[in-house]
């Protein structure tokens, strides 16, 4: 509601939308991210996508009023939420809650994670880059919508396009499917909205349209009316090869031989591990390809200039977001910005072969596919395990996270969001009971 009224209010100009966006505010969860503690485990009720969308209204509150205190609210959460929180797909929470910091293990199941939740943590890396134009935003955003999005969604069964409400990162699990033309959970609407705007986040132009950041690299095109100039993204290459083409194209130029002057910022993803590359027209560029941050190149653009690009995907480790030593050994595979997952598997216990194999995956991990992200996994006792990008799990049997200690903690007994259910068994086990006073959850 208060995202919905502060955007009243920038139609309006009417002080009372203001003022009562300013009455949604709960100050046991805004307060402490305020201050900069975390406390998202801890409150009175810890339900995700409760509280998520106020942080959304909060950011945009923030672009109409320069509070900085909103500022503020937005930042620290979403730096606490990836830091503390957050799985390999990006996503979080565990049966519709958020557990303490850097404590998931015991809440990897079925129930991890939910599609709603990250749905609006796009939003929340949408707005805060508009504010920003900081890499981590954009950077955060691919990993969010090609694990968490993207995969959710199986138009391959017949009739109506089929959803998942959760995305299972724990055990040996399936998607659990269901159809979009029947019982209609919220997450069957923010799916429907997220495949509606894939396209909403892959440029952004500077107010004034004199710089062009490339943030997601996927075929598309983007005309900057101001400064006469479309620009085309090949990108078809990019999921399989590394390499894509940006085409620059001037539109209604009155003078074709003066160029136009242009800032085009490329995303140089944080995942890059190795030396990319990057030419215009063929000739390499002298600026420093550095990951995690922004390829700024500035230049008089001349109709069909193409830029060149190839930042090679590699294998890396991605450990669970857990402090507890017996989780040391639960550890998810990535290849560039995308989760791996072992298809056709059994149990999530699976040891992988070599003694290196956290640090270094491509020691038993290897493409075996020239065409498509294939690869093939060799476990300790010398078995073969096929392994795809998580996006592209349909109806096959998958894990995301392996205990490749050999051996599975004991899971404590979690139910769908324990806090709003009369009794949680944290992740220790310890029993705490709720009790509802004026609608507030309340801990005995």
């Amino acid at each position: 509601m208060n995202d919905v009224l502060y955007n009243l209010y920038s139609h309006t100009k009417d002080p009372v939308h203001l003022a009562t966006g300013r009455r949604f505010n709960g100050w046991v969860f805004s307060q402490p991210l305020a201050d900069g503690i975390d406390t998202l485990g801890s409150l009175p009720f810890p339900h995700a996508n409760f509280h998520l969308p106020e942080v959304i209204g909060f950011a945009r509150a923030y672009e109409l009023t320069g509070n900085s205190t909103d500022s503020l609210i937005a930042n620290n959460f979403f730096d606490e939420l990836t830091a503390n929180h957050s799985y390999s797909t990006g996503g979080s929470n565990s049966g519709e809650c958020w557990q303490q910091p850097r404590d998931l293990g015991a809440f990897l199941t079925t129930q991890t994670e939910e599609s709603c939740t990250q749905y609006n943590m796009l939003k929340v890396a949408r707005r805060l880059f508009m504010q920003q134009a900081d890499s981590k935003h954009a950077d955060f955003y691919e990993r969010a919508i090609l694990n968490g999005i993207i995969g959710n969604q199986n138009r391959q069964e017949p009739g109506a396009t089929s959803y998942i409400y959760m995305l299972p990162l724990g055990g040996a699990v399936k998607k659990q499917w269901g159809k979009s033309d029947y019982g209609f959970p919220c997450c069957w609407g923010t799916l429907s909205e997220s495949f509606a705007k894939l396209g909403d986040s892959v440029y952004f132009a500077s107010e004034d349209q004199s710089v062009l950041y490339v943030n997601q690299f996927v075929s598309s095109e983007v005309v900057l009316d101001g400064a006469n100039i479309r620009v085309s993204q090949d990108a078809e290459a990019f999921r399989t090869h590394d390499n894509l083409t940006l085409t620059i194209e001037a539109i209604n130029r009155v003078s074709s031989s003066s160029g136009t002057e242009l800032t085009v910022a490329i995303r140089v993803p944080a995942w890059l591990s190795v030396a990319g590359s990057v030419s215009i027209n063929g000739e390499p560029v002298a600026e420093t390809i550095t990951p995690g941050t922004y390829l700024m190149l500035h230049r008089m653009w001349n109709e069909s200039d193409k830029i060149s690009i190839s930042f090679p995907q590699t294998l890396w480790t991605s450990p669970l977001n857990d402090y507890h030593p017996e989780y040391n050994g639960t550890l998810s595979f990535m290849y560039g910005p995308l989760v791996l997952a072992g298809v056709d598997i059994q149990s999530d216990i699976w040891v992988p072969k070599g003694t290196d194999f956290k640090s270094n995956p491509a020691s038993f991990i290897v493409r075996n596919s020239s065409t498509e992200l294939e690869f093939e996994a060799t476990a300790a006792d010398g078995s073969k395990l096929r392994m795809i990008p998580l996006r592209e799990v349909m109806e096959e049997q998958y894990v995301v996270y392996f205990m490749t200690a050999g051996t599975k903690p004991v899971q404590p007994r979690n139910g769908y969001c324990p806090h709003s259910r009369g009794v949680n068994v944290d992740a220790h086990g310890h029993g705490v009971t709720w009790s509802v006073v004026d609608g507030m959850h309340m801990a005995m």
